[in-house]
């Protein structure tokens, strides 16, 4: 559902957007028969599912899935367009208040030091509709957890941008990473 809201503000007519708002609701429903009947967790995220407003980074991380040479030649680069950022894993260290930000790809890593040598860098969480910033320690590549986002509810996006709350697709230079948050039965 975060890429489907985040679709939905690329589409440039009404009926494009009449479309894809459709579309969200049947997979809002195909999402919550799955977490309840299948997965047997709790399909609720809090009062609004996760907005994460850059669609085609949620698709980048299915890109490790398709098989080289599967698709016709004419195929246009998927997805198109991307911008190929670093894939990016979270740990959650709640005991110590800590998000550790893993990068997973070895030939595409941030550089921190070259090109943005004295440049502040900052964890972005989106998480329903808000986004909350953190600053990143690109050192240890961790921040600390955004303890006021809703605990145990729904998905949280976290991605490692150079401006506060990630405004545009320019600014976000790593990520994004899924953090899946539960409530405890």
């Amino acid at each position: 559902m975060a890429f489907l809201t985040g679709l939905v503000r690329e589409a440039t007519t009404t009926d494009t957007m009449s479309a894809l708002v459709a579309i969200g609701e049947v997979e809002s429903r195909h999402n919550t028969w799955a977490l309840i009947d299948v997965w047997n967790s709790n399909p609720f995220s809090g009062p609004a599912d996760t907005v994460f407003p850059y669609a085609n980074e949620i698709l980048d991380l299915t890109r490790q899935y398709i098989v080289p040479g599967s698709c016709p030649a004419a195929n246009p680069p998927y997805p198109l367009p991307t911008k190929n950022l670093p894939a990016a894993t979270a740990v959650i260290e709640k005991a110590e208040g800590l998000v550790e930000i893993q990068f997973t790809d070895p030939h595409n890593q941030p550089d921190w030091y070259s090109e943005q040598r004295d440049r502040q860098y900052y964890a972005v969480y989106f998480h329903g509709v808000h986004n909350i910033t953190k600053p990143f320690d690109t050192k240890t590549n961790t921040s600390t957890y955004p303890s006021d986002l809703d605990a145990g509810e729904g998905i949280i996006v976290a991605v490692i941008a150079n401006e506060v709350g990630a405004p545009t697709l320019d600014s976000v230079v790593a990520g994004p990473a899924l953090i899946i948050e539960q409530p405890a039965f």
